[in-house]
């Protein structure tokens, strides 16, 4: 039952706990028929040693489980080498922006070609208002994937924090060209042009596609920057 996941198929990861429960099954049935082959004396002296020792295991493993923090800790410490475990990391500590940092910077050191690592590490950048550090990690992240509407939607985030009004128009306008219904490419090329008082502009952009399904919040949205905008 495990034998295609641990063979033809080869996992990335050396635990994964929930993959062994079906397989199991036929190994506690084996279990329970050689158990009837033991005295019953012997085995009660067997089961006095085991079970202290099973339950002393089970209390320490819940104790990783206790929250996100001490299991992502937990498996950062078991496998160092993978930037997705310091990524996990960081996440379960999001209320504390420089761990989160701190982690995140780990896990690239490990794992310098993980594009979700340089976006989640140039968002943590860009809220500590360091926009020119974030902008090369998300133009990392763009050049390990490609270009998608979310990694120049970063881009111009980084460049509007800089000041570039310029580059951030020109990335959120290429987000939109590459994917017309990215509402946030949208609604932030629209607060680009109110703070250049382009009235056309704000208007152009609100321009969502026929094509596009938007939720009602984010249509009443991009209306409202409108209106604020005025009429054109």
């Amino acid at each position: 039952l495990i034998a295609p996941s641990s063979s033809i198929v080869a996992q990335a990861d050396m635990i994964y706990e929930h993959r062994t429960y079906l397989p199991m099954v036929c190994a506690v049935m084996a279990m329970g028929f050689l158990l009837t082959r033991i005295p019953r004396n012997k085995l009660a002296v067997e089961l006095f040693v085991l079970v202290p020792v099973m339950l002393a295991g089970t209390i320490s493993r819940n104790a990783d489980w206790y929250d996100e923090k001490t299991f992502w800790t937990d498996v950062a410490a078991k496998s160092p080498h993978k930037g997705r475990s310091w990524q996990g990391l960081a996440g379960a500590y999001a209320d504390d922006p420089q761990k989160a940092r701190e982690y995140l910077a780990r896990g690239l050191a490990v794992d310098p070609a993980n594009a979700e690592l340089h976006t989640n590490y140039g968002i943590a950048l860009l809220a500590s208002d360091r926009p020119a550090e974030a902008l090369a990690h998300f133009e990392r992240a763009s050049a390990l994937t490609g270009e998608t509407a979310d990694r120049w939607n970063n881009i111009g985030g980084a460049y509007f924090r800089m000041n570039n009004i310029n580059g951030a128009t020109a990335s959120f306008e290429r987000a939109l060209k590459i994917e017309p219904c990215s509402f946030n490419a949208r609604r932030n090329l629209m607060m680009v042009y109110s703070n250049r008082q382009d009235v056309h502009g704000v208007w152009k952009a609100g321009e969502v596609p026929s094509t596009c399904a938007m939720i009602p919040s984010q249509s009443s949205e991009l209306e409202v920057l409108r209106r604020r905008a005025g009429q054109p």
